[in-house]
């Protein structure tokens, strides 16, 4: 059960676990809860994994991961890793397809029926396949297996809110 605690700064949120030695006990399980799920899960979906990139690269030749600039806690910036899902030069068709831009917010992007998505990638995305790779970060300490998603690094910066300053 989470109890709050009123600092001078903030309100912080603890889980009642004790710190031993001034070590976050909660972190550190959650820690090595993360090392054993995504190494079970990058050794369980190792067959699909597989498949999914050799149907990538026989789909247009081109590269099989994507790397997207996140922006993780603390503000932290870390590249994600996904199975690409588009056109090679996606980004470059993005800067053209710009007035067709189904969000009111610039700082997304969405089309409802994007022509840059591969035959290859509409399937990844409708089965959420495309993040698979992303166990990866998780293994690395970039993301966690439970928590708030990381935010593109493009949204993250224009969401920081300025810092209340003491009158």
């Amino acid at each position: 059960m989470m109890t709050p605690t009123m600092t001078h700064q903030s309100l912080i949120f603890t889980t009642g676990l004790p710190s031993v030695e001034g070590t976050d006990v909660y972190g550190h399980c959650k820690r090595i809860m993360d090392i054993v799920i995504s190494a079970v899960a990058i050794l369980v979906c190792m067959p699909l994994i597989a498949l999914v990139a050799i149907a990538i690269k026989c789909e247009d030749g081109g590269k099989i991961f994507y790397w997207s600039p996140r922006v993780g806690r603390g503000g932290r910036r870390f590249q994600c890793l996904k199975f690409r899902s588009m056109v090679v030069d996606a980004e470059k068709q993005k800067e053209a397809m710009r007035l067709l831009n189904q969000h009111a917010d610039d700082r997304t992007f969405k089309l409802r029926h994007d022509p840059r998505i591969t035959k290859v990638g509409r399937w990844i995305r409708r089965y959420s396949v495309d993040e698979l790779p992303q166990f990866y970060n998780v293994l690395c300490g970039d993301m966690s297996v439970v928590g708030p998603s990381s935010g593109t690094a493009r949204r993250g910066a224009s969401l920081q809110r300025p810092r209340l300053q003491p009158l």
